[in-house]
């Protein structure tokens, strides 16, 4: 981001597109087939395959309440909560999301930012198990990106909370900007919003004007 503003002071035409995703119930929404796929990809050994989709056949699951355990449920779908390959799982799984956002095979060319100091370093996306963000230089960039990660949600079953996606661009034109993107299935528009907004990224409040008032606020309110 303070690349991108060097590089707005230079050339009043340049600008930034951020898309910070929210993904619904993430863990709980990955499918037996994706794992498997996502395994091979990596060309893991068979047997560690059918070991961790072993953890899918049969596999039962209850609530805790205060009258005492739920009877038990089928659990068709999910990397297991608490068990600690599952992070490892999930970042396979994601692992090809992020390669589709470097090059996206949707339009068969490369997307992301470019630094000013070295162009050669192109920067698509950032990511951290459920948490993805997306980084681009023009609109007709940002758009190809979201049409992958349209395609990629339902390919695997994956559901995006549109409400709470974060879509931000640093020349903001208003209210009636109409670089909105569609939701997954289509029934619902995501919206800019101002570089001057806040939004909380793997738990820092950051924008892209690198205002650092909110979390400051923030430390010093457990300070």
């Amino acid at each position: 981001m303070e690349d991108s503003q060097a590089k707005r002071q230079k050339d009043l035409s340049a600008s930034l597109f951020l898309l910070a995703y929210d993904q619904v119930k993430a863990y709980d929404s990955v499918q037996a087939y994706t794992i498997q796929a996502s395994l091979e990809r990596f060309n893991l050994p068979n047997q560690f395959i059918s070991y961790v989709l072993s953890n899918l056949e049969d596999a039962t699951s209850c609530f805790k309440t205060f009258y005492g355990p739920t009877e038990d449920f089928s659990i068709e779908t999910s990397v297991r909560q608490g068990d600690p390959l599952s992070p490892l799982i999930y970042i396979f799984v994601t692992d090809a999301l992020h390669e589709g956002l470097k090059f996206n095979p949707l339009f068969n060319c490369q997307t992301g930012y470019k630094f000013s100091n070295r162009h050669s370093l192109r920067i698509a996306s950032l990511g951290y198990a459920d948490d993805t963000l997306t980084i681009n230089e023009s609109w007709v960039q940002q758009w190809m990106s979201h049409e992958w990660v349209r395609d990629f949600c339902v390919a695997h079953n994956f559901r995006l909370n549109s409400s709470k996606c974060r879509y931000i661009i640093s020349n903001y034109q208003g209210p009636n900007d109409g670089r909105w993107l569609w939701s997954v299935d289509g029934s619902e528009k995501i919206f800019p919003l101002p570089s001057s907004e806040t939004f909380r990224y793997l738990g820092l409040w950051i924008s892209m004007d690198l205002n650092w008032l909110k979390q400051i606020h923030v430390l010093n309110k457990y300070t």
